[in-house]
């Protein structure tokens, strides 16, 4: 079992394009369930200076290893797609 502490800062790659889309920033717990429910997924700097942040079910992880969680599927959208600021 793997810390959600240890989850941030962890890069993401989109094993569909072969690419990577992020990095964790934030871990959402579903806490009736004990699990993850899904990440915010940093994608750098906003036009205003913050970070973007990419909402990522949890059904989009294929495999977490000590370098990078891999993800795939429909829930990753498009590199275009509208990030919570």
């Amino acid at each position: 079992m793997i810390r959600a502490s240890k989850l941030k800062g962890i890069g993401l790659v989109d094993i569909d394009r072969a690419e990577k889309i992020g990095e964790v920033g934030e871990v959402f717990i579903d806490p009736e369930a004990r699990q993850v429910a899904g990440f915010g997924v940093r994608r750098g700097q906003s036009f205003l200076g913050g970070d973007e942040m990419l909402l990522l079910p949890a059904s989009a992880v294929r495999a977490i290893g000590p370098d990078a969680i891999t993800v795939g599927g429909p829930a990753v959208g498009t590199p275009n797609e509208t990030c919570v600021k």
